[in-house]
């Protein structure tokens, strides 16, 4: 909203992925107060689910997106980069839906694993995407330092940065996960406790997108500007 001139299409999957947490937050806010008073919320839990499956999508599928440089360095990104961010999120997306909302008996297990498979290949090309990105960075920062420029004072090494502060995000995230993952197994929580884990961890990587791939006053044009390879 503040720097509204300069037109990034990323920046429209991270402020989508922020309102449809909100709407998730506010329909579970009403779920709750409903279900304090009678042992029904049918239309609160329904958009909530729907709001939550939305939320989740849309960050994932950005954070992807993002890890691959669109909008950073690249202005377009091939079929297979495109059709690789989202088909993992869906998969685990639809398969986590049925394993957490449908009683399947002995099948459970399959679609568990099936889910856990997804979101390991999610994490997998997550990281090797943002280690591309990286490489990509280092080798015009070397050329930059060839032709005698410093290249800590380019936008280059700030977008070097961006991405080293982004996967460590996606590791302490992803090591958050799992150790939520790991005691839910071995623990039986309270219902709130696991719940709010969940939200702290998606409200802080939410958090942490907007921090890292926010527009600022002083570069808007430098920091988004796309890097035209060359012979």
């Amino acid at each position: 909203f503040c720097n509204f001139r300069t037109n990034v299409k990323i920046h429209y999957f991270i402020t989508s992925s922020i309102i449809l947490g909100i709407c998730y937050h506010i329909c579970s806010y009403f779920e709750i107060i409903r279900l304090d008073k009678e042992d029904d919320a049918e239309s609160a839990t329904v958009a909530r689910i729907i709001f939550s499956i939305l939320n989740n999508g849309c960050l994932f599928i950005a954070l992807l997106l993002a890890s691959k440089g669109w909008c950073v360095y690249k202005e377009r990104l091939s079929f297979k980069e495109i059709f690789l961010s989202i088909i993992y999120v869906v998969i685990y997306m639809i398969f986590n839906c049925l394993y957490t909302f449908a009683d399947l008996g002995r099948i459970d297990i399959i679609i568990s694993l099936i889910s856990l498979i997804a979101i390991g290949l999610f994490i997998r090309e997550l990281i090797i995407s943002i280690n591309a990105s990286k490489i990509h960075f280092v080798a015009h920062m070397y050329v930059i330092s060839n032709a005698g420029i410093n290249p800590e004072t380019t936008p280059i090494y700030t977008k070097y940065k961006m991405y080293t502060k982004l996967k460590w995000s996606v590791i302490v995230c992803c090591v958050l996960i799992i150790t939520r993952v790991c005691i839910t197994i071995f623990v039986n929580p309270f219902f709130w406790i696991n719940q709010f884990v969940l939200d702290a961890i998606l409200v802080g990587m939410n958090t942490t997108l907007c921090i890292i791939f926010r527009l600022r006053k002083s570069g808007c044009d430098n920091q988004y500007q796309m890097i035209v390879d060359s012979d």
